[in-house]
């Protein structure tokens, strides 16, 4: 775990403090992190000056040893290189390949919380986030046509993670789950058949090599519309 010391005006007392953050979110090696993450515990700081406590939005690495992932949270990649830099010293190993290690490390960088959360759902789940991209783009046609949803109605739509699908009761083993948030508090949950969803990763890879897009890092629906219109 990297920490490091940052300093911040508080919005309370208006007073520039310091305070440690984590800079580096190894998951693998200090796996209460993860929970610190998403229940927003990490970013809680107290102000020293006026005790007041401050939700802070700063760059991170999340790092899934594990799941072989690194996801770089903020502005710009700039924890990517650094982890990179610190990967063997890290694993400890004398025959450390880093060059083959990053060939099979899925590393991105999000600048928004519900993208990084949904990387992180979807690379333990073991799912390549460039076909789910695609996904979307084909689900949200569908739901057009079926709900006559107009596109401004829309607002996101995101991977849903199989234990909220067993809550929802809407789970099995072969598909994956989609829920699209609509105006008006509206949701509707679309799923993918596994078989559909290899067929379509078998084409989407091959599209994304041919068009030299593999290294790219931010993965989004911009990057598949720009895949797609190379196709």
């Amino acid at each position: 775990m990297n920490s490091e010391k940052i300093k911040y005006n508080c919005p309370i007392c208006e007073k520039e403090v310091e305070t440690n953050i984590v800079s580096n979110i190894n998951v693998t090696l200090n796996p209460e992190l993860k929970d610190k993450l998403f229940s927003g515990e990490l970013f809680l700081h107290e102000c020293t000056n006026c005790q007041s406590k401050i939700q802070l939005n700063y760059s991170f690495l999340y790092h899934d040893l594990k799941n072989k992932f690194l996801i770089s949270y903020g502005t710009e990649a700039k924890y990517v290189q650094e982890l990179i830099d610190n990967l063997q010293f890290e694993l400890s190993e004398e025959d450390f390949d880093l060059d083959q290690l990053l060939k099979i490390y899925q590393v991105r960088v999000v600048r928004d919380m519900n993208d990084l959360f949904e990387k992180i759902y979807l690379f333990e789940a073991g799912l390549d986030d460039r076909v789910i991209e695609f996904c979307k783009l084909l689900i949200l046609d569908n739901a057009r046509e079926e709900e006559k949803l107009q596109a401004e109605e829309i607002i996101d739509i995101r991977y849903m993670p199989k234990d909220i699908m067993e809550e929802k009761g809407n789970i099995k083993d072969d598909v994956i789950g989609m829920n699209i948030y609509c105006e008006g508090e509206k949701a509707f949950i679309r799923t993918i058949e596994m078989p559909f969803y290899n067929q379509t990763k078998n084409y989407i890879q091959e599209l994304a090599q041919k068009n030299q897009m593999n290294d790219e890092l931010v993965i989004d629906q911009a990057w598949i519309n720009k895949l797609l219109e190379q196709a």
